[in-house]
């Protein structure tokens, strides 16, 4: 369920970050799961790379729907994360 997507938008580049970010989730859970630290580098810098991109996508959102949709998501994503992190810490 966290890792599948809940919206489509209408701009094109919204919608690349949005696949982008949630396709990171499962690669990152599978890092932090194999303890290997080669991958959470290099995912780590995938992530700086999609925090650059945050203030295009964040200035192409002018439609009030499409901001609430990408909020929405967003903090639905980071929560799902949050939870996946603290299950593998917890074991």
């Amino acid at each position: 369920q966290c890792h599948k997507n809940k919206y489509s938008y209408k701009d094109s580049l919204v919608q690349q970050y949005v696949d982008d970010y949630r396709a990171l989730f499962p690669l990152y859970i599978e890092a932090l799961n194999e303890k290997n630290t080669e991958k959470l580098q290099n995912l780590s810098v995938s992530a700086q790379e999609l925090g650059e991109r945050s203030t295009i996508v964040s200035e192409r959102l002018t439609d009030p729907k499409e901001a609430q949709k990408f909020s929405d998501e967003m903090t639905e994503m980071a929560k799902c994360f949050v939870n996946e992190v603290t299950d593998i810490s917890n074991k």
